[in-house]
């Protein structure tokens, strides 16, 4: 956990905001292609064009 925690924090510090991984329960790379990287995912583009999560599908 300590861990999770300071590779968000480090990602933040480039872009990311680890308020958003706590809020929503996620780590950093599911919208992030990577750890620590300002790129985002498809999930990443959503989020930020909508405020939230796509829906799961089940």
């Amino acid at each position: 956990m300590a861990l999770w925690v300071v590779a968000c924090l480090v990602g933040a510090a480039l872009s990311a905001k680890p308020a958003y991984s706590k809020k929503e329960g996620k780590t950093c790379t599911t919208c992030h292609t990577k750890q620590g990287s300002k790129e985002l995912n498809g999930t990443g583009k959503i989020y930020k064009e909508k405020g939230a999560l796509p829906a799961e599908k089940k």
